[in-house]
This record gives C-alpha cells, sequence and structure tokens, in this order.
C-alpha cells in the first residue's frame, strides 16, 4: 500500500508541472499594485491592477508583484492556470481585512463602523496580533447545575445583569463547545433555540460572549449589529489612534470553483479571509504549494469534494477553526488528497471562535476524505485534536506537538473509522509528543483524556509501526471500539498509559488486537504499561482474538508500581485487569520488563540527531552506545544506564 501511494503521488505531481508550467503553451500577465486593470496586463510595465482581468483566464500564469498588497477576493474559473509571482521581496499578500477608524473613547470602550462585516466576523487584529472576542468571565467558566434541550440554569447567576442579544458558548461536553445567541434569561437559566450537539451532564462549564457587558479588557471586541454594523472594542486608556485594527471583510480570499483542473497557487501570502483563505470544490489536480494562508475566520486551505488537489510547503497560521481542511460528502467524497511538508501552528486556538462545523472544529487538520496522505507535517498548538483523519487514508513521517489545549478526549492523531469499512489506514514514524495537561477545566471530572494516537469508532484494518508518543496525560496508543488493529516496534514513554484498550459498544466488541516488539517506557509510579476497560458493561472484548506479547516493558523503579490495571464489569470482563489476561490465556509469555534508570532521547525531526553521552548506555536490543548516538529521523532511543550492570538483563513480566 505504501509504494502505491508513494508511487502514485510521485507520478501525479511530476506530471502535473511538467504539464502546467510549460510557458511556449501559455500566456503569461502580470499584476501589479501601481499598475492599471485598463492595461493588457502582458508585460510588468502594462500591468494590471486588481484581480478583476484574473478570473476568466485559461492556460494562463498570471504573475503577482512581490512586495505588493491585493485587498479583495480572486475567484478563479480557468483551467491550466498558474498564480505565481515576479520581481523581488516578499510573497505578494492577498488580503480580505479592511482597516477600522474608531471613534473617541467612552468608558474605555470605542465603536468602528463596518458596513461589509458580516455575522460570521471572528477574526480581528490589532497592530498585527490576532485578538480575542469578549467574554465574562474572563479566563475561566461558570458552571451549570441543571439543562433542557434549549436552556442551562446557573443558580448562582443573578438577573440583575442582562447578556440577552449576546452569545452563550457552553462546554457541553468534553469534546465540543457550542456557542448559540441567548434568547431570554430569567432567575439563573439562560434560554437558546438549540445545540448542534447534546449537553452532556450538569456540571459543565460556560462564558458569555458578544455582549457590551462583557467587554473589559484591552483589544476584546465583538460585532454589534443594532441599527448599523459596528465594531466596539475596549481600549481603556489607550488611545484608538495609536493602533492598526483591521476586521475581515471578504469571505473568501482565493476561490477555484467548481469542475476546474491543473489550477496551481504558487508563493502567495493569503490572510484576513471571513472564511477561507483558498477554498476549492469539485475540481481535479489543483496544487496550492509554497504559500501561507493565516487570520481566516475558518480555514487557511479547504478542499471540497476534490480528486487528487494538494497543499504542499505551505504555512498555516492562526485560522480560527482549522489549519487545513479535507472536507466531506457523503455524495461526492474528497478522494487522494495530499498534505505535505507543510507547517501549521495556532489554529483552532481561540476558544469560543470556532463557529463553522464546531463539533470537528478547534484542529490544525481536519481531512475527511478517501485515499488521503499526510506526510512530513509540523503541528503545534491547537485546542483540539493535531491531526484528524478518517478511512483509508496514510499517515507518515509528522511532528504533532502541543495538542487538546481546552478540549479533550481527542489526540495528536485522531483518526476515527465511522463506518464498518476494511479501511486500510497506515500510521508510522509519526512523533507525537507534549498535549496540555489541563483541557477539562469547564468539565466536573479531574480527568484528562489526552491521547498520543487515538483509534476510534468502528475502525477496522490499522497498522501502526514505529511511531514515538511522549509527554502525554493519558493512553499513548488508544484502541476503543475498534478491531484488526496491528501495532507493532512502537515506542511510548512517560505517558498515563503506554497502550490503552477500552470497549464501551456491545455490538462490535473490540477484536484481533496485535501489539508486538513495542517499547513502553514508565516514567512514574502512577503511569502503567497496559490497561484494558469498560465502563458500560458491554461485550466489549474477544479474548482469544487480542494478542500482547514479545514487547519489551521499561522502568526505573526497583519494584515495579500500577504496571498493568484496568476495570469494568462486563461478563467478559475476568481479563479487563491485564494481570488476569496474561495469566488466563497463552499470551505476553515473550516480553521483557528492564528495570533500570531510564534515558529517553527522542527525535521529533527529519534529520538524524546526534546525541552525546558521559556514560555508556543500552537499549532493550543490548546494543551499547559510548560517546555519541545517532538518532535515526521520527525515531527514538529508549536506554538504560552503565551496561556493567547487566547489559540486556531482564525478567519475564510478573503479575
Amino acid at each position: 500500500m505504501e509504494t502505491v501511494f508513494s508511487l502514485r503521488y510521485s507520478i501525479i505531481i511530476v506530471f502535473l508541472f511538467i504539464t502546467i508550467t510549460s510557458e511556449a503553451q501559455r500566456t503569461t500577465y502580470y499584476v501589479s499594485s501601481s499598475g492599471s486593470d485598463g492595461a493588457n496586463g502582458l508585460t510588468p510595465a502594462t500591468a494590471w491592477q486588481t484581480f478583476a482581468n484574473v478570473t476568466n483566464l485559461n492556460n494562463a500564469t498570471i504573475r503577482f508583484n512581490r512586495g505588493n498588497t491585493f485587498t479583495g477576493s480572486l475567484k478563479i474559473n480557468g483551467n491550466n492556470d498558474t498564480i505565481a509571482t515576479y520581481g523581488s521581496g516578499a510573497m505578494p499578500i492577498f488580503t480580505g481585512f479592511t482597516t477600522l477608524s474608531f471613534g473617541s473613547v467612552v468608558s474605555g470602550i470605542a465603536q468602528a463602523p463596518c458596513s461589509s462585516c458580516t455575522t460570521n466576523l471572528n477574526m480581528v487584529q490589532v497592530d498585527g496580533f490576532q485578538v480575542p472576542l469578549c467574554r465574562w468571565p474572563n479566563n475561566q467558566y461558570r458552571f451549570f447545575q441543571s439543562f433542557t434541550t434549549n436552556s442551562i440554569t446557573d443558580s448562582f447567576l443573578s438577573d440583575s445583569v442582562s447578556f440577552v442579544g449576546g452569545n452563550v458558548v457552553i462546554r457541553n461536553n468534553y469534546d465540543q463547545i457550542e456557542s448559540v445567541p441567548i434568547l431570554s434569561q430569567s432567575h439563573g437559566t439562560i434560554t437558546f433555540g438549540s445545540l448542534p450537539g447534546p449537553i452532556a451532564t450538569a456540571g459543565f462549564g460556560y462564558f458569555i460572549q458578544k455582549d457590551s457587558l462583557t467587554l473589559d479588557t484591552t483589544y476584546e471586541w465583538y460585532l454589534s449589529q443594532q441599527g448599523i454594523n459596528q465594531i466596539k472594542m475596549y481600549f481603556g486608556g489607550s488611545s484608538p489612534s495609536s493602533h492598526i485594527v483591521k476586521a475581515t471583510t471578504v469571505d473568501t480570499v482565493i476561490s477555484i470553483w467548481q469542475h476546474h483542473k491543473n489550477v496551481v497557487i504558487d508563493s502567495i501570502d493569503i490572510e484576513g479571509a471571513t472564511l477561507f483563505g483558498i477554498y476549492q470544490d469539485l475540481d481535479t489536480a489543483c496544487v496550492t504549494i509554497n504559500c501561507k494562508a493565516n487570520f481566516c475566520g475558518a480555514c487557511g486551505w479547504y478542499n471540497y469534494r476534490t480528486y487528487q488537489c494538494s497543499a504542499i510547503n505551505c504555512n498555516m497560521q492562526q485560522n480560527n477553526v482549522w489549519g487545513m481542511c479535507n472536507a466531506y460528502d457523503a455524495s461526492i467524497p474528497n478522494t487522494m488528497a495530499l498534505i505535505s511538508h507543510d507547517t501549521l501552528n495556532c489554529n483552532g486556538n481561540m476558544i469560543g471562535q470556532s463557529f463553522y462545523d464546531q463539533s470537528n472544529g478547534y484542529k490544525n487538520i481536519y481531512s475527511r476524505g478517501f485515499l488521503a496522505v499526510v506526510e512530513y507535517v509540523s503541528s503545534d498548538t491547537c485546542g483540539y485534536d493535531g491531526i484528524h483523519t478518517y478511512w483509508d487514508s496514510i499517515g507518515r513521517y509528522c511532528d504533532i506537538k502541543h495538542f487538546c489545549r481546552f478540549m479533550m478526549d481527542g489526540g495528536g492523531w485522531y483518526h476515527l473509522g465511522f463506518t464498518d469499512t476494511n479501511a486500510h489506514h497506515r500510521l508510522y514514524k509519526n512523533v507525537i509528543h507534549d498535549g496540555f495537561t489541563n483541557p477539562n477545566y469547564g468539565t466536573p471530572t479531574t480527568n484528562v483524556f489526552v491521547e498520543g494516537i487515538y483509534v476510534d469508532a468502528v475502525n477496522n484494518n490499522v497498522i501502526e509501526d514505529s511511531n514515538t508518543v511522549y509527554n502525554v496525560p493519558d493512553g499513548a496508543y488508544f484502541i476503543h471500539d475498534s478491531r484488526q488493529i496491528t501495532l507493532t516496534n512502537n515506542i511510548a514513554y512517560n505517558t498515563g498509559i503506554s497502550l490503552k484498550i477500552q470497549g464501551d459498544d456491545p455490538t462490535r466488541p473490540v477484536n484481533n488486537i496485535i501489539a508486538k516488539h513495542n517499547q513502553f517506557g514508565q516514567a512514574n509510579t502512577i503511569q502503567q504499561i497496559c490497561n484494558f476497560s469498560t465502563y458500560n458493561g458491554a461485550y466489549w472484548i474477544s479474548l482469544p482474538s487480542i494478542l500482547v506479547d514479545s514487547n519489551y516493558y521499561c522502568t526505573s523503579y526497583p519494584t515495579p508500581y500500577n504496571l498493568f490495571g484496568g476495570s469494568g464489569t462486563s461478563p467478559y470482563n475476568i481479563i479487563t485487569n491485564y494481570a488476569g489476561f496474561g495469566d488466563s490465556i497463552t499470551s505476553d509469555q515473550h516480553s521483557k520488563l528492564f528495570i533500570y534508570p531510564t534515558s529517553f532521547q527522542p527525535n521529533p525531526t527529519s534529520s538524524p540527531l546526534n546525541n552525546s553521552f558521559f556514560v555508556r548506555y543500552a537499549n532493550v536490543f543490548g546494543q551499547t552506545f559510548l560517546g555519541t548516538a545517532i538518532i535515526p529521523p521520527f525515531y527514538s532511543f529508549v536506554l538504560f544506564g552503565d551496561p556493567l550492570l547487566g547489559i540486556g538483563n531482564h525478567k519475564k513480566i510478573s503479575r
């Protein structure tokens, strides 16, 4: 499968670039901010000035002058077009931002008219930095004690202040945060229309947004649509004239609109869309390469119902819902998308501002389609999952860190099966690390359900090979309600549980799980190596079909603590405690337990890492290292202190 995917995409990309960059078969046009739309656009000296003449070209290369800024929306209706650059300097900027002009400050608040701002506005900048919507209380939640389908009740909320007309942002589950308009407020009960998702239980949190009464922190803002559209912003004692404040007034900056092919967007800096930086729909073999798409209200690169479209070597930052999205339509699925060598930082990172598809938002990458490849991606900081994939996709050579900042029951790499099909999903040579440790704030639990690689909901036929997960609060490798899952040659260190298997669906019991030749490391006495559990008494597991064997369990503690555990009340749960599992069937008879002071050395980069040591170390295979050790890309070493203490000494695990 890997060879087929690699060859397929290599051929597609090489053929595409050879085909569409042949200048001899196309016309080249130039666009400059100092040009004129009345010119012919055929030379830099006769360049066009705006997007107006670009829309309906075919077989054309349109070059935009570097160092220039172009405002508005570019809609591409042609085939075999390339959007590129000429000249020197920074990439040309395509922007949907409008600079605001504020009036005088009254009680710390100033207003600026914005007739082009829409209800969806959720992106405002001050001096180049994104600023959040106003909220109350600041940086924390209030809690509701009871709820209905369209209301929550906080018995401590006073009626002396009314938030009607604003929005209530409800943490209605561990993995959902919804924002809805407030219709009425009385005796602590806040009433709204409905939520996209269900309210889980009482004791979850909420806060208020988009109300003048919540404006009390510098640069907080909201859009008032009473009479004329105005942005209200809290400046405190600061003067608005000393700042540059911008709001998005263009829904989509670049769109490739339905049934077009072979369009390339190369080296463009896109910013300030109310919705999408780049939007493509029902298109074929389109490539976005070397681009930036930042500060968009929904998504930097949105790929919907396409075939063989790619985003390569792009940078997506501070987009409010996703950095990149392969969107799904049941009748016309997204097929064979490629996301490669991209950098994604701080997308889905503004709590309460993921207005578009809230239940699946707050992620760096959301990829829902068939035969997708996500590779060589750097994902850093997001509110929920680092990367979320579906079905028969491949994920490889990715560095994923700082995920689940304010939502949980997710992970660094979250893969959802969704349908009971033979998916053939492959994850290998990825490094997932440093998940956030407090996304449970606003929930009634002290648990932190932040996983490394999370295979969820009817996954079927998944292979996880040679991945590394470290510094994650809960499961390094979490298998939930899935089957035919194979884990080989993976490494886990300093995680709540190295291997976590949980079954809650009585109609689809967990089975056919193989975990062999993995290295699982315990960094403290609370962490567990393996944990099998169920929470609702379901027939969660088929005993003969779970094979956990020939692994390496590593701990620094002379007396191993809490290595194996589990819970549950299922009739089949004679084996939910891992110790009972190992004794009740012929499994895990060849794993080895190493009890040594442990050194963990990860390499989440694409280059070999040269580490220096002042003492000798050994790994679980008996190899020794003195002076230096070269760690391969996207790999890690679990090493033990001076091998003179006994190279390769181990013992059969005891229960």
